[in-house]
């Protein structure tokens, strides 16, 4: 058991680490347009449309 103690609470400082790095990052670096995230093949364009990824 100590070591999945071990395991779990590196994994999460490592975790926790990265999150910390893209929130600074984020931060000093904002982007001008939102990111596009594709949602099952579905993303939006910019005029608020939901367009297939078969699309492109």
């Amino acid at each position: 058991m100590p070591l999945f103690s071990f395991i779990s609470t590196f994994f999460n400082r490592v975790i926790n680490e990265f999150h910390t790095l893209m929130l600074e990052w984020l931060e000093i670096e904002p982007r001008e347009e939102p990111l596009v995230f594709p949602v099952n093949g579905w993303f939006r364009v910019e005029n608020g449309e939901w367009n297939h990824i078969s699309y492109i």
